[in-house]
């Protein structure tokens, strides 16, 4: 039998609820390609749509200097969005006339040595509603997979993989543990710290390494050190004020609110829904190397437990307010000022990973 052509975590479904999240967050709305701008101007979009007669798309200059295209926002809703959360766009243009990023949500792929891992971003507000009964992903995903895009497909592929503090193999070891791995945490769902503590046991186990006994008060120290970062950071930019856009603000002061709410809740007992949600959410990151943006293994598997802790203890029990907190959490975990806090905390992150679990 052949191989599949997409690796996809098991039991993955999805269905969009049009909630228009993805369009409504404040989040950079691009890169749009240049010639689907082109394609709007020459349909007359500005003619057929009145929010974007006065435009619809800007410029601005990239890390590297070059510059790209985003969509306009108003009040951090796309130019496009209409009043019942559904695409102007789509509407008077059809799908394909929309932005690759656009028609490409929630998917993400990756290119990795084994071919191309697709999984849902966990951003996505219909995700936790529809993890359970929602479209089985696979059947329709050539068609995603090949829309175009304005920058190229992420391609993973270093030399090593860092598995424990102080120890990497060769990423051709990692993947042959990828699987058995992903299967250990996905046949026995638990809550995200003993998850994360069965993943550390199979990597021990398998490399021979020793490390120091898992502790409960390392572990709530390490986190308790992170959100108190969070807190003081976010504090600091809402007491300077410095004038940035309405939803920008309101950003700023829910994620303010969430880090408090997560320093001060004791956490309600974890449910099965939850921890099947969260189950699936680290599995994804696992198969789509998302821990390899915090350095190694240890690291992003220790920024997925503080989301995972400040989704739940910030939410009110249900997994509609996990997925939402766990959605913000990671808005704010991947802007340029929740990052570098996560890299300055880099030992905080993988106490977390060392000492998950314990008793």
């Amino acid at each position: 039998m052949p191989e599949p052509r997409y690796r996809i975590p098991r039991d993955l479904r999805w269905s969009c609820h049009a909630c228009a999240k993805c369009c409504s967050s404040g989040l950079e709305l691009g890169p749009v390609e240049p010639d689907v701008i082109t394609q709007l101007l020459d349909s007359d979009i500005r003619q057929q749509w009145g929010p974007a007669a006065h435009g619809f798309h800007e410029t601005r200059t990239g890390e590297d200097g070059s510059a790209y295209h985003v969509l306009r926002q108003n009040d951090g809703r796309c130019v496009f969005l209409r009043d019942d959360d559904l695409c102007a766009v789509h509407a008077l243009l059809g799908p394909d006339a929309k932005p690759g990023f656009c028609r490409e949500f929630p998917y993400l792929f990756v290119d990795d040595p084994k071919g191309t891992v697709a999984v849902i971003r966990p951003a996505c507000g219909s995700f936790p509603k529809s993890f359970l009964d929602g479209d089985k992903v696979g059947p329709d995903l050539d068609a995603i997979a090949s829309v175009r895009r304005a920058t190229p497909r992420y391609t993973w592929s270093p030399d090593s993989v860092q598995i424990l503090p102080g120890l990497a193999v060769s990423t051709g070891n990692w993947l042959a543990l990828e699987d058995p791995v992903l299967d250990g945490i996905a046949q026995n769902p638990e809550p995200p710290s003993m998850s994360v503590a069965r993943i550390r046991e199979a990597l021990v186990s398998v490399t021979g390494r020793s490390l120091p006994p898992a502790s409960p008060a390392r572990y709530e120290q390490a986190l308790s050190a992170i959100l108190h970062a969070f807190v003081a950071l976010l504090t600091e930019v809402v007491e300077q004020d410095t004038g940035g856009q309405p939803h920008q603000t309101r950003f700023v002061q829910a994620s303010l609110e969430r880090m408090k709410l997560a320093q001060q809740r004791t956490p309600a007992p974890w449910d099965e829904t939850s921890i099947a949600y969260l189950n699936l959410c680290l599995r994804s990151q696992l198969l789509s190397k998302g821990f390899s943006a915090w350095g190694g293994l240890p690291e992003g598997l220790g920024v997925f437990l503080v989301g995972a802790e400040v989704a739940w203890r910030a939410g009110d029990g249900t997994v509609e307010s996990l997925g939402e907190h766990l959605a913000e959490w990671i808005r704010l975990r991947d802007h340029r000022m929740g990052s570098a806090l996560l890299r300055r905390a880099a030992e905080a992150t993988r106490d977390l990973f060392l000492h998950a679990g314990a008793a």
